[in-house]
C-alpha cells in the first residue's frame, strides 16, 4: 500500500486516491455503457453518405471527452516524467494527431482528437484505481457484453430487429456475411460485437488467472461472450481467439492457474463452438470463399494499396485526422485503386500513418512498444489480452474509426494496463486489488 501511495504522489494524485472510485473512472464506465446506445447527440454534416464521411457527436462521446479533459494535468505529468507506458504513448499519439489536424483542420478531425484524448484519460483514470475501480470495469464490460449477446441472439432468432431502434438498434440488424445474416445487437456492425466479446473474454481470463477461486464465475460470463464469436462470422475473432488460447496454454505453468485458465477457455470454446454449429451456414459460406479464393481478404489488399498511395502523396503530416476517406474521395487516382465501396483501410497502423504522417508513425511505434512491454510485465494475463484484440487492429478499422470501437479499444488498453499493475503489486494484495475480494 505504501508503494501505491508513493506512486500516486509521484503522478500528482493524493495518497490513497487509488482506494476510491474517482470521477474519471465513473466517466470512463459511463462512456462504455452509453456506447451501447449509438444515438446521435448532434450532427454537423449536410452532405449525404455513411458515417465514415459524416460528422456526428454521440452521447457516449460526452463522458469520453470529459474524462480526457479532466485528466489533462495527469497526462502532461506522465509525458514530463518520460515514462514508457500505455498512457504516455497515447498522449504522444494524441499530440501527433493534433498536429495532423492543425495542418488539415476539420470539425470531424477535432472530434476524433478529443476522442483519442478521452481514451488516454480513461486509461490513466482506471489504471490508478483500486478494487472499486476494477469491479466497475469488469462489471460494466461483462454486463454490456451479455446484453449485446442476448440482443444479437434474439435478432438472429427472429430474423429482424427487436424493437429498440429508438436507442440505436439498426432497422436491418442482420448483415450478410458468408451468405448468412450476422446480428449486431445495438453495435454499428457485427464485427464490433466480435471485438467487444474478445476484450471481455480476455479480461475474464485475466481475472481467472489472478484469482483462481473466481474461475467458475468468469467461465460463465466468458461462455456467454463466446456466443458472439459464433454469431458474427468474424475471421479476425477466430484468429484472436486462437491466439488467446495459445498464449494462455503456453504460459500457464502452476496447477491452480492452469485449472482456472482451462475452465474459462473450455467455457469460451463451448459457447462459441456450439453457436457456430447452430448458425453454421455463415461459417460454411466463409470457408467456401476461402477455399476457392473468392473474397478471401474482403478487398483488404486493394485498400492497403490505396493507403500506401495516400502515404506516398502525404508522407510528412498525412491527410489530416479523421479525413482518410474524404482524402481518398478527393483523389480520383487513389480512389480508383479499390473497386469496392469507399471505406477506410482495414489496418489501424496504416490508417493512422495515412492521416498523421511520419509523426503519427513514430507515435504508433511507441505505443506498440509500450503494449509489448506491458504484456511482458503482466505475464500470461497480459499476453492473453494483447493477442486477443491485436488481430482487429491489424485486420480492421473499427477500433479507431467508430466511437463504439474507440470505447472498446479504451477498455482493452485499460485492462492491459491494469493487468500489469496488478502483477507488480505484492502477492498478498492481488485478490483485493484486481477485482476486489
Amino acid at each position: 500500500m505504501a508503494e501505491a501511495a508513493r506512486r500516486d504522489e509521484a503522478e500528482g494524485a493524493p495518497a490513497g486516491a487509488n482506494e476510491s472510485l474517482d470521477l474519471g473512472a465513473v466517466l470512463a464506465a459511463a462512456a462504455l455503457v452509453l456506447s451501447a446506445f449509438p444515438v446521435v447527440a448532434a450532427g454537423f454534416s449536410d452532405r449525404p453518405g455513411p458515417y465514415i464521411v459524416q460528422t456526428y457527436l454521440f452521447w457516449s462521446d460526452l463522458p469520453l471527452i470529459a474524462v480526457g479533459l479532466l485528466r489533462l494535468p495527469d497526462l502532461a505529468r506522465r509525458v514530463l516524467a518520460r515514462r514508457l507506458d500505455i498512457g504516455t504513448a497515447l498522449v504522444v499519439l494524441v499530440a501527433a494527431l493534433t498536429v495532423a489536424w492543425a495542418a488539415h483542420p476539420s470539425l470531424r478531425g477535432a472530434l476524433q482528437v478529443l476522442r483519442f484524448l478521452g481514451v488516454a484519460g480513461a486509461v490513466v483514470s482506471t489504471a490508478r484505481g483500486g478494487p472499486n475501480v476494477r469491479r466497475l470495469l469488469v462489471g460494466a464490460l461483462a454486463g454490456f457484453t451479455a446484453v449485446q449477446v442476448v440482443l444479437a441472439t434474439m435478432q438472429r432468432t427472429t430474423g429482424g430487429p427487436v424493437g429498440l431502434q429508438s436507442i440505436g438498434e439498426q432497422s436491418e440488424p442482420l448483415v450478410t456475411i458468408g451468405g448468412s445474416g450476422a446480428p449486431q445487437g445495438t453495435m454499428i456492425h457485427p464485427y464490433l460485437l466480435a471485438g467487444l466479446a474478445m476484450v471481455t473474454i480476455g479480461v475474464l481470463a485475466a481475472v481467472a488467472l489472478r484469482l483462481p477461486h473466481r474461475a467458475r464465475a468468469c467461465a460463465s460470463l466468458a461462455g456467454v461472450a463466446g456466443v458472439a464469436i459464433g454469431l458474427t462470422y468474424s475471421r479476425a475473432a477466430v484468429v484472436a481467439l486462437a491466439g488467446l488460447v495459445a498464449a494462455i496454454l503456453f504460459a500457464v505453468r502452476s496447477r491452480p492457474t492452469r485449472r482456472a485458465a482451462l475452465t474459462v477457455l473450455a467455457a469460451v470454446l463451448i459457447g462459441s463452438g456450439a453457436t457456430a454449429l447452430v448458425a453454421g451456414d455463415g461459417w460454411i459460406g466463409r470457408a467456401q470463399e476461402s477455399s476457392i479464393g473468392s473474397n478471401l481478404t474482403s478487398g483488404r489488399g486493394e485498400l492497403a494499396d490505396q493507403a500506401l498511395a495516400i502515404i506516398r502523396r502525404h508522407p510528412l503530416i498525412g491527410v489530416g485526422t479523421g479525413r482518410y476517406v474524404l482524402a481518398v474521395e478527393e483523389d480520383v487516382a487513389v480512389a480508383d485503386r479499390s473497386t469496392r465501396l469507399l471505406q477506410p483501410v482495414h489496418a489501424v497502423p496504416l490508417l493512422l500513418l495515412a492521416e498523421g504522417g511520419v509523426v503519427a508513425a513514430a507515435a504508433v511505434g511507441l505505443l506498440a512498444l509500450a503494449l509489448v512491454r506491458t504484456a511482458l510485465r503482466a505475464g500470461p494475463a497480459g499476453w492473453a489480452l494483447l493477442v486477443g484484440y491485436a488481430p482487429f487492429l491489424l485486420l480492421d478499422h473499427f477500433p479507431v474509426t467508430f466511437p463504439q470501437g474507440l470505447v472498446i479499444t479504451a477498455a482493452w488498453l485499460t485492462a492491459l494496463e491494469l493487468s500489469s499493475t496488478a502483477r507488480s503489486e505484492p502477492a498478498e494484495a492481488d485478490a483485493a486489488r484486481l477485482v476486489g475480494s
